[in-house]
């Protein structure tokens, strides 16, 4: 998948999926600048914006261990989802999407491919520490068609999902990867008719 491909957001638009680059820091910093502080707060638990774009240094380095994916529409990077190994079968789970892509379904087709991926590598279990009040994102996380756990340790959710892909999970990839396929082929319709 060194070139990516194209998914189907909810509102029809077209979003590319590809891995990280190094040569992604300089979109990966203005990703950052254009998050607003609760965003930053929310995907990295503090205040201001240093942490995230010191994160983003590290995602672009040549010593960075992790697995990322990341998301451009219309050629400009608004999301990047990852996972880092913990041990042989767990890791940990993260993601940010640009504030004006929220709402889009990004998110979830994100994790989905992340998770994939994950599975692919050997990876069992993935791990997310989610601030209790980002409700958005721990929906989405439920969602997704994984089986989580979860506990709570002050105001944190600490999420345990299984990497293990479910019917349920191959159902939602699938039926977006062919939405988008009618979509850039403008062949829906005729698609339709012929099944």
């Amino acid at each position: 998948m060194p070139e990516g491909y194209d998914v189907l957001l909810r509102d029809g638009g077209i979003a590319h999926v590809r891995p990280l680059l190094p040569t992604d820091r300089d979109a990966l910093h203005e990703l950052v600048d254009r998050s607003s502080e609760r965003s930053a707060y929310l995907r990295f638990f503090t205040g201001g914006r240093s942490t995230a774009h010191a994160y983003m240094d590290r995602v672009t380095s040549d010593k960075y261990q992790g697995h990322a994916l990341v998301a451009a529409m219309r050629d400009r990077l608004v999301g990047v989802a990852e996972y880092i190994p913990l041990d042989e079968h767990r890791a940990d789970l993260g993601i940010l999407i640009d504030d004006a892509a929220h709402g889009h379904g990004l998110g979830t087709l994100l994790l989905e491919h992340i998770a994939l991926d994950a599975a692919a590598h050997g990876v069992r279990e993935l791990e997310a520490d989610v601030l209790a009040e980002n409700r958005t994102m721990i929906k989405v996380l439920r969602d997704l068609g994984l089986d989580v756990t979860q506990h709570t340790e002050g105001g944190t959710l600490h999420l345990r999902i299984s990497a293990e892909p479910t019917s349920e999970l191959w159902a939602g990839v699938e039926s977006r990867d062919h939405q988008a396929g009618c979509a850039s082929s403008h062949g829906c319709s005729r698609l339709a008719r012929w099944r």
